[in-house]
């Protein structure tokens, strides 16, 4: 999996820079970060890829521990952190999300965060769990990015293409599915929101839930008008909340609170 990353490290920021759907995602997201995270100090980060989301954190006043496994993701976010001088509010350890246990302090955040779908790579998402709990302080928030398993986006898109398997590869089974990355296979897992409000009890609360990409089209298929995306992006932020359309879309943003 390291592999995957580090091959698509350079291209990464690229690839957004050049995409609105991905930059509106990101906006998105980090509203609801700011929201969530207020009046705390100290945060967890899983899956800090190129260190954009640890620097707009450090920029408004966090103290981020971040977790990447790609030693060229790592590069990259230290790279950023020093041209936004906000290292010394960043520490990047090059950790996957399961070994959170072994690089958190008990107790000491009062926040995790994790967006598009890192933790999508985590088979036991209810250790995972266990061992947020323990580095996190109670009351503390976890906000993370997931990708469920029904995207009605992506299941039409290809479906309309004759490509079956490519619509209902987000399969819920405990076996995950592989999906395929710069010449690389991950192993992705694609677990219904019940089965993460399940994972996360009774450690946590959900608070929020909203749905991410429902109306949007998925960031593969970018090429729209703005004026049309911005009307797209305008009716799905009406319903993003409501059920069930929560429950769906190319990624859902869940909230949880420690209990």
């Amino acid at each position: 999996m390291h592999s995957a990353f580090d091959d698509i490290a350079l291209s990464y920021d690229i690839l957004e820079a050049e995409n609105p759907i991905l930059q509106w995602m990101r906006r998105r997201v980090h509203q609801a970060a700011l929201a969530a995270f207020a009046g705390r100090q100290r945060l967890i980060e899983i899956g800090s890829g190129t260190g954009t989301d640890a620097v707009f954190f450090a920029q408004h006043g966090f103290e981020v521990l971040g977790l990447e496994p790609s030693s060229e993701m790592l590069l990259i976010a230290r790279e950023k952190a020093a041209a936004a001088d906000c290292a010394h509010r960043v520490s990047f350890v090059q950790a996957a999300a399961e070994e959170l246990r072994h690089v958190a302090p008990v107790g000491l955040y009062e926040g995790l965060f994790s967006n598009f779908g890192a933790l999508n790579c985590v088979a036991h998402l209810d250790k995972f769990a266990q061992h947020a709990a323990r580095a996190l302080k109670f009351g503390a928030r976890v906000l993370f990015v997931y990708m469920p398993p029904i995207c009605p986006w992506e299941i039409g898109y290809h479906l309309l293409h004759g490509q079956v398997r490519k619509a209902f590869r987000r399969k819920t089974d405990d076996a995950g599915t592989l999906v395929s990355l710069a010449r690389h296979a991950i192993r992705t897992y694609y677990f219904t929101p019940a089965q993460i409000i399940s994972c996360f009890e009774p450690q946590f609360i959900l608070e929020r839930q909203f749905s991410l990409g429902l109306l949007a089209p998925p960031p593969y298929v970018s090429k729209r008008s703005a004026r049309l995306l911005h009307k797209v992006i305008a009716s799905e932020e009406k319903i993003a909340e409501q059920w069930p359309f929560r429950n769906f879309g190319d990624h859902l943003v869940f909230q949880f609170r420690r209990l």
